[in-house]
């Protein structure tokens, strides 16, 4: 029974050590996104073409499910 109260006693103690403050957390984000932007020049236009062709795929695949879903009520002959 000691051993285990004092195995939880080592053990609070190192994730008491292992914590971080809301403050270095934020910072931290902060710093991996400020890091990121630095990069976006020497990309140059790539990633505003990688966003374009996502959504338009996206589009492309949203208007077949809607045309899929329109033939399907209109043989059901349910609301379109």
């Amino acid at each position: 029974m000691v051993l285990k109260l004092q195995l939880f006693i080592i053990f609070a103690s190192q994730i008491k050590q292992a914590t971080m403050t809301w403050n270095e957390i934020v910072y931290g984000l902060g710093d991996l996104i400020t890091a990121t932007f630095e990069i976006l020049p020497t990309l140059g236009n790539i990633p505003n073409i990688l966003f374009s062709g996502v959504i338009f795929a996206g589009l492309v695949y949203w208007i077949l499910e809607l045309k899929k879903y329109r033939a399907e009520a209109k043989k059901n002959g349910t609301i379109e």
